[in-house]
């Protein structure tokens, strides 16, 4: 089916001073048909389709943008923060949020989490992965130095010792975990 329509659309954000922030992220919740949103100035949703305009629960980390959100467990999600941390966070309220110490040196934009590992990744601004340890939230190793910012990764539930990244140089690298190579993508080397 080709078509689509609108479920719902209303302003989430907005400051006491009236200024309002778009949404930079959006994701359904795993499980229970809610939604999670996020925005510069470091707001964050919880938002119940049903109804938009009352969203269960709110949250604002230090005005920074929230990038993502990469679901651990039940309720439990890590979010990517600007101001370079990760942050622990329980969609459903139960659990006070834990910021994690900052563990890149510019924006931090993905987090992602293996499947089978359970190995948590996350990619920078600073031209880096790290490995996030997943107790403390602290930055157990640099996995990738590249030129260029970075912004999506990804890692394989059937492969779990490869992550592939998307430089702003345009590249694609593909990380060997195990051995501890990197390969750009459709190179030869």
């Amino acid at each position: 089916d080709a078509s689509w329509r609108p479920l719902w659309a209303v302003g989430l954000f907005q400051d006491e001073d009236g200024t309002a922030y778009d949404i930079d992220y959006v994701r359904y919740l795993e499980g229970d048909g809610r939604a999670f949103a996020s925005t510069f100035g470091g707001h964050l949703a919880v938002v119940d389709p049903a109804a938009p305009h009352a969203p269960p629960l709110r949250y604002r980390y230090d005005k920074r943008t929230i990038h993502c959100a990469a679901h651990v467990a039940g309720s439990e999600y890590l979010l990517a923060s600007d101001t370079r941390r990760v942050i622990r966070f329980d969609a459903s309220g139960e659990r006070e949020p834990v910021v994690g110490p900052t563990v890149v040196r510019d924006h931090l934009e993905q987090v992602v989490i293996n499947p089978t590992s359970g190995r948590i990744f996350a990619s920078s601004f600073d031209r880096t992965v790290v490995e996030i340890d997943p107790e403390t939230l602290a930055r157990r190793a640099v996995v990738l130095e590249v030129p260029f910012k970075l912004r999506w990764i990804h890692t394989f539930a059937t492969a779990p010792d490869t992550l592939v990244v998307q430089c702003r140089n345009g590249a694609l690298y593909k990380v060997d975990l195990a051995a501890q190579t990197v390969q750009l993508v459709g190179s030869k080397d």
